[in-house]
C-alpha cells in the first residue's frame, strides 16, 4: 500500500469526522482540518462541506509532502502526525531535538502535550486523547 494512503487511513481513524469543541483552539474541524487551514488551501470552501477527497489532498500537499520521509515508517508517521496535530514549527523543533530516534520522538511529544496543558489548563480536556493517540500510533502495524 502507498505510504501516504496508509498514513491517511490511520489519520482518519484518529481524527474522526466533524468536531466543534469550545476548548479546541483550532475551532471547528472536519477530518482534523481546521477552518483556518481549509481557508488557506481554498478560501471558497466551508468546513461543513469539506469532502474526504479534498481532505486527502490537503493532508498530502500541506503536511505529508513537507515532512522528512524517514525510511522507518513509524518515525515518518510521527513526523507527519506531529505536523498535523501540533503544527509545522513544532515538527521542526522535534526533528532537531530528537535526531530521528523513535523513542525520543514519543517522549518529546508526551512532554509537548504536558507543556500545552501546563500553560493552559483548559486544554486538559484533550490530554488523555493526545496520549491515547500516541498509544494507537505505537501499536499500529505499518506495512
Amino acid at each position: 500500500m502507498d505510504r501516504f494512503l496508509q498514513f491517511f487511513k490511520l489519520l482518519m481513524y484518529l481524527e474522526g469526522n466533524y468536531s466543534n469543541v469550545s476548548q479546541d483552539k483550532g475551532g471547528k474541524t472536519r477530518y482534523g482540518i481546521t477552518e483556518a487551514v481549509l481557508k488557506s488551501y481554498d478560501p471558497s470552501l466551508h468546513i461543513e462541506d469539506l469532502d474526504l477527497e479534498t481532505a486527502k489532498n490537503i493532508y498530502k500537499s500541506l503536511y505529508f509532502d513537507k515532512v522528512y520521509a524517514h525510511t522507518d515508517p513509524k518515525v515518518h508517521y510521527h513526523y507527519f502526525d506531529l505536523c498535523v496535530n501540533s503544527g509545522y514549527g513544532n515538527y521542526i523543533k522535534c526533528r532537531r531535538q530528537t535526531k530521528d530516534i523513535l523513542e525520543v520522538i514519543v517522549v518529546w511529544r508526551k512532554n509537548f502535550y504536558y507543556g500545552v496543558v501546563k500553560s493552559d489548563p483548559l486544554q486538559q480536556v484533550f490530554y488523555k486523547g493526545w496520549l491515547n493517540r500516541l498509544k494507537i500510533i505505537g501499536e499500529f502495524k505499518f506495512i
